[in-house]
């Protein structure tokens, strides 16, 4: 029963299913306790991942505080370091030094456009355009905030608009795993694989099901995930 158990769920990872639930099913049948334990893991793992700051929101607040560092008189070059003690979520160190040694705007732009992995391409041309145009640093920057502003807004609606499928996906993951433990637990599997190989066969086949069902869930999930 074990082997037939292992293959079915060997397939299962094999069409897509993620290694972390095709473990969890594994240990459902080997030790219930392990695999409701796995399953509280997860959630707060998850929940961990989605309070973090995203990469476009510290962004977004960086070309802010550069903005405002223009718009108070400080030059690009000031302004672009000042602005990185504003964030300190946002790694600008070498930036920052580059800035900070006159280095120029080429070198400056570049190290900007490696550091910021959503906006630094732009960014990093709008560092060269507003070191050649100097007063024109401040209005670059007020509409650079906006667009990047405007992103991470387009971001919260998709991830609204998404939440629920999210936390329909978790529960759907998370009843067979349990159901399984329970079922474990409360020593009626152990009876029915007792019972004889049709027994056993029944039960494996019943967390192949399982497992094919959680695959195709999580499958579905990932077309509308943002």
């Amino acid at each position: 029963m074990e082997m037939l158990t292992a293959t079915l769920v060997a397939f299962a990872v094999a069409g897509g299913m993620p290694v972390a639930i095709a473990g969890l099913t594994i240990a459902a049948v080997w030790n219930p306790l392990l695999a409701l334990g796995g399953v509280g893991v997860l959630h707060a793992v998850g929940r961990r991942r989605d309070s973090g700051e995203s990469d476009a929101q510290s962004e977004t607040r960086y070309l802010a505080a550069v903005a405002d560092e223009l718009s108070a008189g400080a030059t690009l070059r000031q302004a672009l370091v000042d602005a990185a003690g504003r964030v300190p979520g946002l790694n600008m160190d070498r930036a920052v030094r580059l800035a900070s040694a006159g280095s120029d705007a080429e070198s400056v732009s570049e190290a900007i456009a490696r550091t910021m992995p959503v906006h630094g391409m732009i960014v990093g041309s709008a560092v060269r355009l507003a070191a050649a145009n100097g007063g024109a640093a401040t209005g670059i920057f007020n509409r650079l905030a906006l667009r990047a502003h405007a992103h991470v807004e387009l971001d919260h609606e998709l991830a609204v608009a998404t939440a629920q499928a999210r936390m329909s996906v978790r529960i759907l993951v998370a009843i067979p795993v349990v159901l399984t433990a329970a079922l474990a637990l409360s020593g009626q599997a152990v009876r029915l694989v007792s019972s004889g190989p049709v027994g056993a066969a029944a039960f494996a086949i019943g967390i192949g099901l399982q497992v094919v069902g959680v695959g195709v869930v999580l499958s579905l999930i990932r077309g509308v995930e943002p």
